[in-house]
C-alpha cells in the first residue's frame, strides 16, 4: 500500500508536466502560424508592389492601350520631352 501512496505524487507531477508541455506546444504552434502568416503576407504585398511598379508597360518597352510609353506616361514628361 505504501508504494501506491508514493506513486500518486509522481503521477501527478508527470501529468502536470504533460499539461505544461501541451500548452507550450499549442502556444508555439499558434506563434509559428502567426509568424508564417506575417511572412507570407509580406511576400504577397511585396510581390503586388513589384507587379504594380511594372504595370502597365511591357518588358519590351511596348505601349499601353492608350499609347503611352514609359518615357511619356504622364503630362509633365510629355510636355517637357515631347515625342519625336
Amino acid at each position: 500500500m505504501d508504494l501506491k501512496k508514493a506513486l500518486i505524487p509522481v503521477a501527478v507531477l508527470i501529468l502536470a508536466a504533460a499539461l505544461v508541455a501541451l500548452v507550450a506546444g499549442v502556444a508555439y504552434g499558434v506563434m509559428a502560424l502567426l509568424v508564417g502568416l506575417v511572412i507570407v503576407g509580406g511576400l504577397a504585398a511585396g510581390y503586388g508592389v513589384s507587379k504594380a511598379d511594372e504595370a502597365p508597360f511591357a518588358h519590351d518597352g511596348g505601349e499601353t492601350p492608350l499609347g503611352d510609353t514609359p518615357e511619356h506616361s504622364d503630362v509633365s514628361s510629355a510636355v517637357t520631352h515631347p515625342p519625336t
